[in-house]
């Protein structure tokens, strides 16, 4: 072996620059602030998708005029029964 392969052998590599890690974060940066400000606008205008669609003026106009049956659809929801416990030990 000669001189001059040891000495390249041994010489350490130049650091590759990795130049794809810029681009990704500025792409990943953007789509989560396009994604952020469409959901704000979204809640903004009353169309908050966690509270579900809200009483439109058609649904509010169709709706019954008797309040008695108006109160008892609304509280379709059973009521939940007492918890009983046990005194014998």
């Amino acid at each position: 072996m000669s001189n001059k392969t040891t000495n390249s052998q041994s010489k350490p590599r130049a650091r590759r620059k990795n130049k794809t890690i810029l681009p990704v974060m500025l792409a990943s940066t953007a789509l989560f602030a396009s994604m952020g400000g469409f959901l704000g606008l979204q809640v903004a205008a009353g169309n908050d998708p966690m509270l579900g669609a809200g009483v439109t003026s058609t649904q509010a106009a169709s709706s019954p005029a008797n309040p008695d049956s108006n109160a008892r659809s609304q509280s379709s929801t059973p009521k939940p029964t007492p918890v009983q416990t046990s005194t014998s030990g």
